[in-house]
């Protein structure tokens, strides 16, 4: 018999929010055991059927999550685990309403939806960005507290733009610079390497992303791109069966990437309708 977390991934999947499940393990020393996908090629997927679903969401052992980018209609996910820094950009920015989650590990999501290209993962004051090629973990998901993802507020993902937000960004050291996205000339393959080589935590899957796509660019068959950017993958710390999947995700978006999916609808309904995590 199906449980909870099915009808959480119905009620995501009606909002076009794209539930994918993760791991849930209970290993003090694995950080990411309660958020790492349990599916390959997870950055670039569809809104899952009926079957997957059942297939996915069989029963409560697991933990759900959502894919932001285009796989969920241009969402990004705003990860606050510093409530101080998150109350800071309140009163700064004065976002519009949106629906927002109550983190396990005591933090706040804020999700939005943006009219222009979703950004990469990268680092805010207080938390984190998750965009193209993130995920993050949604309600009823349990944390390795032991604490529940929980909706604080039950609204409708606001629409807006990024430059809105007035996002609050660290400052980074004297003297460094992010790695220059420039073209690379033709056959000259160590400059990617390097841009992968440098790649900084929380990046590191959209940069891998980014330098097989420049690769694809020139050409290049799949087994040549593996051969180039595996070791240096493996190396920075990703997982080789996810390094195997952003290589093919990033071959298809090549020659055709997805298009954006249709417009938000109200997840306090849903929550109505379903009878469940009501807020």
């Amino acid at each position: 018999m199906l449980g909870k977390l099915y009808d959480w991934a119905l009620i995501y999947r009606d909002m076009d929010l794209c539930p994918i499940p993760l791991y849930r393990r209970n290993d003090p020393l694995d950080a990411s055991g309660n958020k790492r996908p349990m599916v390959a090629g997870w950055q670039n997927l569809t809104l899952p059927d009926d079957i997957m679903l059942e297939r996915w969401f069989c029963d409560d052992r697991r933990n759900i999550g959502i894919v932001c980018g285009r796989p969920s209609g241009n969402l990004m996910v705003l990860d606050f685990d510093d409530m101080q820094a998150y109350a800071t950009w309140l009163d700064v920015a004065s976002p519009p309403e949106t629906l927002t989650v109550n983190t396990g590990g005591g933090g706040v999501h804020c999700y939005y939806r943006l009219t222009g290209d979703v950004p990469g993962n990268q680092k805010l004051i207080g938390g984190d960005v998750r965009g193209q090629g993130g995920q993050a973990v949604a309600p009823p998901s349990v944390h390795l507290s032991g604490k529940v993802y929980e909706v604080r507020h039950a609204a409708t993902i606001a629409t807006t733009t990024l430059a809105a937000l007035h996002l609050l960004y660290p400052a980074r050291p004297a003297g460094a610079s992010r790695v220059r996205r420039k073209p690379f000339v033709t056959g000259d393959f160590r400059p990617i390497v390097q841009t992968l080589a440098e790649a900084e935590e929380g990046e590191r899957n959209n940069m891998l992303l980014w330098c097989a796509c420049r690769l694809f660019e020139q050409g290049l068959p799949l087994a040549q791109v593996r051969q180039i950017l595996t070791a240096t993958a493996l190396h920075i710390g990703l997982e080789r069966p996810e390094v195997v999947a952003t290589i093919a995700s990033a071959q298809k978006q090549t020659h055709k990437a997805p298009a954006p999916l249709p417009p938000h609808q109200i997840l306090a309904a849903r929550l109505q309708r379903h009878g469940i995590g009501r807020a």
